[in-house]
């Protein structure tokens, strides 16, 4: 499958890529859905071609994702990475610590998530890292902590979260097929962001809110995030 157009399209304008998931894995333990969804060929969900998130190791009641920093991740202040994106590197371990100790047909859902925010990341930080274990694993509620470190080896964040653990009524029995297309042009993360010529702007852009006003009106750069999903 080759996705091609002559017309230049806006890269929020682009088909999504990626699979969302083959639910005949939950016939499998919870580890062995981890070692699946780690394979070199495992298709890989939508999230992942837009940021590079991934798991990369994992163990019974512990796991490692990892997300690159690229210029996508700035918001307003050049070069920093905010507690946002960190928490939602966070996420990824935190919930399959979880679910590397569930039997066939159990899942988790997140049920609360909390951070401390230790330093800010940055471009230089090159690469997140979290790392979450198990603390707690009960019939219907299950607790782990995660630490966010960066590729300079800084410790940036420390999190727990609580999850509600469900059990599905039942899961197809064969595997769903799924063909990775091929694409045109490479995956979003490897393309660098541009920016929205600036434009004056009336109001002093003294302040957030006035900041927020401006931008909002197009007479200021719309930052890398906000090109990255704007519609």
């Amino acid at each position: 499958m080759s996705i091609d157009s002559d017309a230049p399209v806006r890269i929020w304008e682009e088909p999504v890529r990626g699979s969302f998931g083959d639910l005949s894995s939950l016939n499998l333990p919870g580890i062995e859905r981890m070692r699946v969804s780690t394979r070199s060929d495992a298709a890989r969900p939508p999230i992942h071609f837009l940021t590079g998130l991934r798991p990369v190791e994992w163990g019974f009641g512990s796991s490692t994702f990892s997300m690159p920093v690229t210029p996508w991740l700035q918001t307003t202040v050049p070069g920093l990475i905010v507690g946002g994106i960190i928490a939602f590197l966070a996420d990824g371990p935190l919930g399959t610590a979880i679910m590397t100790v569930l039997p066939p047909l159990a899942y988790m859902t997140t049920s609360d998530l909390s951070l401390s925010f230790l330093q800010p990341g940055n471009l230089e930080s090159v690469t997140l890292l979290g790392r979450a274990r198990l603390i707690h694993g009960g019939r219907s509620v299950a607790l782990s902590e995660v630490t966010i470190e960066d590729g300079l080896g800084r410790h940036l964040a420390h999190g727990t979260s609580r999850g509600f653990i469900l059990t599905a009524p039942g899961a197809p029995s064969d595997p769903m097929e799924d063909a990775s297309p091929h694409y045109a042009t490479p995956d979003r993360i490897r393309r660098m962001p541009t920016r929205v010529p600036a434009r004056s702007c009336s109001r002093p852009a003294r302040g957030w809110l006035r900041r927020r006003r401006c931008s909002t009106e197009g007479r200021l750069p719309c930052w890398p995030t906000g090109r990255c999903h704007a519609r």
